[in-house]
């Protein structure tokens, strides 16, 4: 994993953390190959198997999706999910910096696959052409502003105090692409703590 550019603004005219890797992933077993790598049927497509088969590699990145009044989730008026409650409607939408965030890691990576001795490009692919999420943010996210937060630094909901939310949607920002599962237990202990003061004072 490259974690070089996992900072905040982490280059001139770009912001946003991310971090980029190598992935096997899309070219795992005998139907990836012959959906993304070659064509053929039969013989032929046999000789191309031989050919290529364990010969391709995936490079990657997660980029740091910043907040923005255009990406946000609502409940859907129409559809309900097999227990009959609405379902969510999530809008996603990427600004000016995930768009610099995807042009920086496809540039990155075709020079990382060059230098690594990779021949062709057979595929590249964005959440600009399929929309991805590995983990989902900010839907609940921290902050002192009633308008622009829903829960304060305690984790208590801004305009029910005795209700507390300790999950990935407090966080802000996505951040460079980490897994949130540490930063998630350490929130949970702390407002955990707070809670039991809180208890205590009566």
């Amino acid at each position: 994993i490259i974690w070089k550019w996992n900072n905040p603004d982490p280059e001139k005219g770009r912001s946003g953390g991310l971090r980029m890797f190598p992935s096997a992933g899309s070219a795992l077993g005998p139907v990836n190959y012959s959906l993304r790598y070659f064509e053929g049927w039969g013989e032929s497509f046999v000789k191309e198997m031989e050919k290529w088969f364990g010969h391709a590699i995936s490079m990657g990145g997660i980029a740091e999706f910043l907040p923005n009044k255009d990406s946000f989730v609502t409940i859907d008026p129409n559809v309900k999910d097999q227990y009959g409650a609405p379902v969510a409607q999530i809008q996603s939408f990427l600004g000016e910096p995930e768009l610099k965030s995807l042009e920086f890691i496809s540039k990155k990576s075709k020079e990382i696959l060059k230098a690594s001795g990779a021949g062709d490009i057979v595929e590249e692919v964005s959440s600009y052409d399929f929309f991805s999420a590995t983990h989902v943010f900010g839907t609940c996210r921290m902050g002192n502003d009633r308008e622009t937060s829903v829960v304060n630094s305690s984790l208590r909901v801004h305009n029910v105090p005795n209700l507390l939310v300790t999950d990935a949607s407090v966080f802000p920002t996505s951040g460079g692409g980490e897994a949130p599962s540490l930063t998630i237990e350490a929130l949970s202990l702390r407002a955990a703590d707070l809670l039991l003061k809180d208890i205590k004072k009566g």
